[in-house]
């Protein structure tokens, strides 16, 4: 297992050592054949674009969270931790 994993590892046990287990737990994922990304790569593989693959899943990320926030998903949303774990392979 590699340190990066490791760390990770580490920063979430700690982080619910701290605060307690997580009332809610979403896992975030992205279609790289989704029709957006499609018309980007302009018939190019998406593994040849991975920076183009991350932009467009880090703004899905960031629309998400967002909406948590303002509580466009859920009217209430505990807002005193608003960490950001994600972990993308």
């Amino acid at each position: 297992m590699s340190s990066h994993y490791l760390r990770n590892q580490r920063l979430a046990t700690a982080s619910i050592a701290r605060t307690g287990p997580p009332t809610l737990f979403i896992t975030l994922t992205f279609n790289p054949y989704c029709p957006k990304l499609q018309r980007e790569l302009n018939g190019q593989p998406w593994i040849h674009q991975p920076d183009l693959v991350m932009r467009l899943f880090n703004l899905q990320k960031t629309a998400l969270l967002q909406d948590l926030r303002t509580g466009r998903i859920f009217s209430r949303l505990d807002r005193r931790h608003p960490d950001d774990h994600v972990e993308v392979d």
